[in-house]
């Protein structure tokens, strides 16, 4: 594998990575628990510890989350800038 494919690959980890790291942050202070968050959303403790972890979610439950912890999902684009080698 390229080292251009391993960084594609690593791109999305590091994103579901900021997401779980957010949504840790939000819960912590709503003083909410995972379970608090969990049973708010319809999901298990361990949904909520895998997403906070770095673990994929679907966009569902990501809304859910958001809308429990009272906040906004943001999403943009933007287009990168490549260099020519």
């Amino acid at each position: 594998m390229s080292n251009i494919q391993t960084e594609a690959l690593k791109e999305p980890l590091l994103l579901f990575k900021k997401v779980g790291e957010e949504i840790l942050r939000l819960r912590r202070e709503k003083g909410l628990t995972q379970i608090g968050l969990a049973q708010k959303i319809g999901v298990t403790q361990q949904e909520i510890s895998r997403v906070e972890n770095g673990d994929n979610c679907s966009l569902s439950t990501l809304h859910r989350i958001a809308k429990a912890l009272d906040n906004d999902i943001e999403i943009s684009f933007k287009e990168k800038n490549h260099e020519k080698i």
